[in-house]
């Protein structure tokens, strides 16, 4: 097998685990509920925490985080160069994002892009990041917005922490996919009642196309757009 075929079994396989729906198949089987049809409906772990309880948030993204290590981590102990490492480390993401079973719609890949830089050795940006989101989102309780902040420090923050370079390319490739799955939502129609524009830029800042946290993580199904 040549490497250049190699690399391209890796990369579909990088994408089909990454587009393994840990959330959505853990709140399927203790709730029964589609978890794209509710809260955010975002396929991740912090829209499970909120129907399935605080464990979920861990469970679930555990399994999400592995999901980002073993593909770069399996593609290291092959001997595979830095560049094809980072390439897998996106293709797990944007499988995660993007999820082959459930009509390539799926979460953020927060957690697996965290999994994608821990097995790129760059656990100073992991920790920083996590730092950021978890300290600063539970203190303000806008998870959406100190997410967004955090990720955007990660290829500063690996910059001045020293990490290789590659780390901190790959961390601004790994933002780049956040930013473009925030905009893009799961196909999501713009909520009524509010400007294009509006929109884009709460879902951009806040993950949301609301201002209200609350309202949006409790959304239920066939629940009527919010009109501000």
């Amino acid at each position: 097998m040549t490497q250049g075929l190699f690399l391209v079994l890796a990369l579909l396989g990088a994408y089909l685990l990454g587009s393994v729906p840990t959330a959505y198949v853990a709140v399927r089987i203790v709730k029964g509920i589609d978890l794209r049809r509710y809260g955010s409906g975002n396929v991740g772990a912090s829209n499970a925490a909120v129907h399935m309880g605080k464990a979920a948030l861990f469970g679930v993204g555990l399994v999400d985080v592995m999901k980002g290590v073993l593909p770069v981590a399996a593609l290291r102990w092959l001997g595979m160069g830095v560049e094809a490492q980072l390439l897998v480390g996106l293709a797990a993401v944007i499988g995660h994002n993007w999820s082959l079973y459930l009509g390539f719609t799926g979460g953020r890949g927060v957690a697996t892009a965290g999994g994608v830089l821990l097995g790129l050795g760059a656990p100073a940006s992991v920790v920083g990041f996590f730092f950021i989101f978890i300290l600063l989102g539970l203190l303000f309780r806008d998870s959406g917005l100190w997410l967004g902040i955090g990720a955007a420090l990660v290829p500063l923050a690996s910059l001045v922490l020293g990490q290789p370079p590659h780390v901190v390319l790959e961390g601004t490739g790994l933002l780049a996919l956040l930013m473009v799955k925030r905009l893009m939502g799961n196909w999501e129609p713009l909520s009524p009642g509010l400007s294009c524009r509006k929109v884009l830029l709460n879902r951009l800042v806040y993950d949301r196309d609301i201002s209200d946290r609350r309202q949006w993580v409790t959304r239920q199904p066939m629940a009527k757009g919010p009109k501000g």
